[in-house]
């Protein structure tokens, strides 16, 4: 019995190594970033200096799931979380968004070592809470769109394990004209770099 266990994990194995990147190959990845800013401001007048302490925190979690259409190729779905907090003198706002879309993924030529392309779109909603120490003064829900592109590396460091890494520039537009407290049509355009860090499974 111990023989015919230890001949299906081999065989199993054996095949994930084989179909790593090969067309009809499934892809697991789970990635994400974490930042913290801490800020102090100063500002000196006539009157008085005034002093201004503001910290910032984000956590993003960006898992996929995909298939290899073609070697080499692998399309897919991706859902990012994010939470964005920060903290000025007692006050309080926290950006909550969930975005969910269509990935496509090209793998180059590589040993242990593969590089990557990568672009992605998709909508979600994101979330605005402001808080004071005494009453919640904001608690908007907007609608969210956007997309991703990522240049990036995958070191196989286990035959169907490798860790990823990647550069992104992303835009993300908020459309806030459901916002009866802003102009109509009002919206808001995001756009910039950021890394991510995370690891593969390929069955």
């Amino acid at each position: 019995m111990k023989k015919i266990v230890l001949l299906a994990i081999s065989g199993f194995i054996t095949y994930a190594a084989c179909a790593q990147l090969e067309s009809g190959s499934i892809y697991l990845n789970a990635s994400g970033h974490f930042s913290y800013s801490s800020n102090d401001v100063e500002i000196e007048s006539d009157n008085s200096p005034a002093r201004t302490v503001a910290n910032q925190q984000t956590v993003t979690i960006e898992p996929q799931l995909g298939f290899f259409f073609l070697d080499k190729l692998v399309m897919g779905v991706e859902v990012q979380s994010q939470s964005n907090r920060i903290k000025e003198d007692g006050n309080v706002f926290k950006t909550t968004s969930f975005f969910i879309g269509p990935f496509l993924r090209y793998y180059l030529e590589g040993e242990k070592f593969k590089p990557f392309l990568e672009g992605s779109a998709g909508a979600g909603h994101t979330k605005e809470n402001f808080t004071t120490p005494s009453i919640t003064l904001i608690d908007e829900r907007s609608k969210l769109s956007g997309f991703a592109l990522t240049a990036g590396g995958a070191y196989f460091f286990a035959d169907i394990v490798s860790i990823d890494f990647g550069i992104s520039f992303e835009s993300r537009t908020i459309d806030m004209s459901d916002n009866p407290n802003l102009p109509p049509g009002s919206k808001n355009k995001v756009s910039g770099f950021g890394g991510s860090l995370g690891f593969s499974i390929y069955l």
